[in-house]
């Protein structure tokens, strides 16, 4: 998860060279988004096997790091109710 919080950061900052700030943050909440919808379906997908205890731990470190890279985009309350 770290290269592709990584890789949006970068995305991020080129586009906020050129854009308000306000479409930055609705760009960030597209993001979000859809980084949320692929992976979930990559975690309900017939190649992934995962253990069950092994998973959680992995998907919410995995959430930690979306929250802590999301909120310095976005009001982060708003990031907090996209990850609920």
């Amino acid at each position: 998860m770290q290269t592709i919080v990584v890789t949006l950061g970068d995305y991020l900052a080129d586009w906020r060279q050129h854009l308000d700030g306000f479409l930055v943050g609705r760009l960030a909440a597209d993001l979000l988004d859809r980084l949320l919808i692929a992976y979930l379906e990559a975690m309900r997908g017939r190649q992934c096997r995962l253990r069950v205890a092994s998973a959680l731990n992995l998907a919410l470190s995995d959430i930690d790091a979306l929250r802590a890279f999301f909120s310095q985009h976005r009001d982060p309350q708003r990031v907090a109710a996209a990850l609920e």
